[in-house]
């Protein structure tokens, strides 16, 4: 089993497709597996290089929170008609 890294693109500003996904690799870098054909081409070429592991201070940056302080609201279930009347 091979262990994942976190790699960037070498250079900002760069647009390169994230292989088996419809996005492209994101400017904090991606975590994927090195030994995997496309990617080590990638390495070799110097489109991407090994990248630090973000700091996690527990905020999602991916999907922040709304800024009001209010939870999100559960989906409320819908009552089933009763169609036996």
């Amino acid at each position: 089993m091979s262990k994942l890294k976190r790699y960037r693109l070498a250079k900002s500003g760069e647009r390169l497709p994230l292989p088996g996904t419809n996005r492209m690799w994101s400017e904090r870098g991606e975590r994927v597996n090195p030994e995997d054909p496309f990617i080590a081409a990638l390495i070799l070429q110097g489109c991407i290089v090994e990248g630090d592991e973000p700091e996690d201070n527990g905020a999602d940056t991916e999907n922040p929170k709304p800024e009001d302080d209010k939870p999100d609201a559960a989906p409320k279930a819908r009552k089933a008609k009763d169609d036996t009347k």
